[in-house]
């Protein structure tokens, strides 16, 4: 885990193993060697506690600490300036 990564308490990536999407995510974050907790989420399945946390129920999700993002470019743009 990076110095910078040590700063949050928890980092949960929401993905499906079919989503590209999920894969670029996860790309990301292993070259900038952030550990995160991986939770294989099947969007076709509409759980109302995923709904409840992204109500467009698409994946990648990435929570860390209060800040939820759902959408791979705004993802990589916060990880980008998060951990540069």
């Amino acid at each position: 885990m990076t110095a910078s990564a040590n700063r949050h308490s928890a980092i949960v990536l929401y993905s499906d193993a079919s989503s590209i999407q999920s894969h670029r995510v996860r790309l990301v974050l292993a070259e900038k060697k952030i550990e995160v907790e991986l939770v294989e989420e099947r969007p076709w399945e509409k759980r109302m506690d995923y709904l409840r946390q992204n109500p467009a129920g698409l994946v990648p999700m990435l929570k860390i600490d209060d800040v939820t993002l759902s959408d791979s470019n705004a993802i990589f743009e916060y990880l980008e300036e998060t951990f540069p």
